[in-house]
């Protein structure tokens, strides 16, 4: 590592997404409201079935957001970049198996 590099492991303050054993789901609820839960929960659900008939690179955001019924503004309000989309459904998926 480059000298004056950020490592944020290396000062304890990395701390894996959501934190082991915690609830995704009450992670949720204590920070958003009903109506932006079921907006995530659209978008998620467009993105997960987009990426699957289409592909990860030509589900756009433009047409993720088209599909849940948004504004590709909107949209980002709740996913600002593509890697925090990825990483919801990931999480999702997981949840979903349980």
């Amino acid at each position: 590592m480059r000298s004056g590099a950020f490592a944020p492991f290396a000062f304890g303050l990395w701390q894996p997404f959501p934190p082991p054993g915690a609830d995704l789901m009450e992670i949720e609820s204590a920070r958003e409201s009903p109506k932006s839960r079921r907006t995530r929960a659209r978008i998620l659900g467009s993105a997960l079935r987009l990426f699957a008939e289409i592909g990860y690179h030509a589900a756009t955001n433009a047409l993720i957001a088209k599909d849940a019924g948004l504004t590709r503004g909107a949209m980002l309000y709740h996913f600002p970049n593509r890697e925090s989309l990825i990483a919801a459904a990931v999480i999702h998926i997981e949840l979903e198996r349980g």
